[in-house]
C-alpha cells in the first residue's frame, strides 16, 4: 500500500461514523432489543508434545509430530435489532515442521543423545498474531430456514511472526550437531539471532467472516462459519531476515550439549510497508435429530491441518447436551446449552499436562 496510515486513519474515521450510527438506530428502536453478548474460543492442538510441555520450553515426553497451533477468540458486546458491536482479542499461533524437525528439536531441549551420523531435513512454516480491535456484525434471517451472519473486523496487532526456515542439519557426535538453513521470515521480535530493534512494530488491518445456519429438512440441519475468509495486517517497517544461517561458532551448555551461535550471511532490513495474511479457519457440522435425540458429523479446517468429529447429544426444550469425539486425536469433547449459554469442554487425556489437544468455548447471545 501507498500510504499504511490511511488504513488507520479509516479505521478511526469508520469506528466514530459507527458510535454516531448506533444512537440513531437506538433511538428508533426499542431498547429492550439491545442484547449483550460473550464469545470466547480456545482451540489447541500439538502433535509431537502436549500442550502445556510445550509452553515449558519443550520439556518432556515427546514424539514425531509435524504440526502444532494454538489460536484463542474474546469477543463481547452488544446486538440491536439485526446489528452487533463487539471488542475483540485474538491470538494465533501454528507451526508446521517435519517429522525430523521436531525429533531433532525434542532431543535437544530434552538433552537426549543424537545417533551420530543421521542427517536431519529441517523445514518450519511459522504463523502468529496477537491483534485487538472492533468487529462490526451484521445476521440476517432470509428465510426460516436460512440465516447468515457476516463479520467485519479491524485489528491492531503488536506481535509479528511469520516465514519459513528450510536446511539440514547433521549429527556429529552424541551431543554435537551441524547445520545449515535458509530463513526467510519477518517479525517483531527477532527469536532466531536476537536482533536489536530498535522500534516497536504495529500493524493495521481487517477481517472478514461469514456464517451461515441452515435448516435442509425437517430433521437435517447444518452450520457453517468461515473466519478470516479475507484477512490481512500491514506492518509499517516490519523487520525480516533473509540469508543463510550456518553453524561455525561452537559453545558447550551445562548439560554437555554442543550449542551454536550461528553466522548469518544474508539481509537483515525492514520492510516499508509488509503485508500479512491471515489463513483462513472453516468449520461445518451437520446434525440430524430424530425425536429428542441429534447425531452429528462436523469437519474443521485450520492452518492446514483437517480435523474430523463425530457426535450424538440430546435436545429437550431449551436444554441440549453433545458429545463430540475426535479420531484424529482420540479426544471426547462435551458441550451443553441452556437458552442462550453454551459452554463447551475437550481434551484427549484426563491430565492437564499430558493432554495434546484442548478445545474450551463460551458463548452467550452469541
Amino acid at each position: 500500500m501507498k500510504n499504511f496510515n490511511s488504513i488507520a486513519h479509516f479505521g478511526g474515521r469508520f469506528f466514530v461514523g459507527i458510535c454516531c450510527f448506533l444512537p440513531y438506530v437506538g433511538h428508533t428502536a426499542d431498547i429492550y432489543t439491545l442484547q449483550p453478548y460473550l464469545y470466547t474460543d480456545v482451540f489447541a492442538r500439538s502433535e509431537p508434545i502436549s500442550v502445556m510441555n510445550t509452553i515449558h520450553g519443550w520439556k518432556g515426553d515427546y514424539q514425531r509430530g509435524e504440526k502444532q497451533y494454538i489460536y484463542s477468540w474474546f469477543e463481547t458486546g452488544a446486538k440491536l435489532n439485526n446489528w452487533g458491536l463487539g471488542v475483540l482479542y485474538r491470538r494465533d499461533y501454528a507451526l508446521n515442521f517435519s517429522g525430523d524437525t521436531s525429533e531433532l528439536y525434542g532431543a535437544i531441549r530434552n538433552d537426549e543423545d543424537l545417533p551420530t551420523g543421521r542427517t536431519y531435513d529441517v523445514d518450519l512454516k511459522a504463523h502468529a498474531i496477537t491483534a485487538k480491535g472492533l468487529r462490526l456484525s451484521w445476521i440476517n434471517e432470509w428465510q426460516p430456514s436460512f440465516k447468515t451472519t457476516i463479520g467485519l473486523s479491524f485489528l491492531q496487532s503488536n506481535y509479528l511472526i511469520e516465514g519459513d526456515l528450510n536446511g539440514t542439519a547433521t549429527a556429529t557426535g552424541a551431543k554435537e550437531y551441524e547445520y545449515n538453513a535458509d530463513v526467510n521470515y519477518a517479525y517483531s521480535d527477532d527469536i532466531l539471532f536476537e536482533r536489536e530493534l530498535t522500534e516497536k512494530v504495529v500493524g493495521y488491518g481487517g477481517a472478514i467472516d461469514f456464517a451461515f445456519d441452515w435448516q435442509l429438512s425437517a430433521n437435517w440441519q447444518n452450520h457453517t462459519e468461515f473466519r478470516d475468509l479475507l484477512a490481512a495486517l500491514w506492518w509499517k517497517n516490519a523487520p525480516y531476515t533473509e540469508a543463510v544461517a550456518y553453524s561455525d561458532r561452537q559453545h558447550t551448555s551445562d548439560s554437555g550439549y554442543t550449542t551454536w551461535d550461528p553466522l548469518v550471511s544474508g539481509t537483515e532490513k525492514n520492510y516499508s510497508t509488509y503485508r500479512q495474511t491471515l489463513p483462513v479457519r472453516i468449520d461445518t457440522q451437520f446434525i440430524y435429530q430424530e425425536n429428542t435425540w441429534q447425531y452429528g458429523a462436523g469437519l474443521q479446517y485450520q492452518f492446514e491441518d483437517y480435523v474430523p468429529r463425530i457426535g450424538i447429544g440430546q435436545e429437550t426444550g431449551n436444554w441440549q447436551v453433545f458429545a463430540w469425539y475426535r479420531p484424529i486425536d482420540q479426544s471426547i469433547e462435551l458441550t451443553t446449552r441452556w437458552h442462550q449459554t453454551e459452554v463447551g469442554f475437550g481434551m484427549d487425556n484426563l491430565r492437564w499436562d499430558d493432554a495434546k489437544f484442548i478445545h474450551i468455548r463460551i458463548s452467550y447471545a452469541y
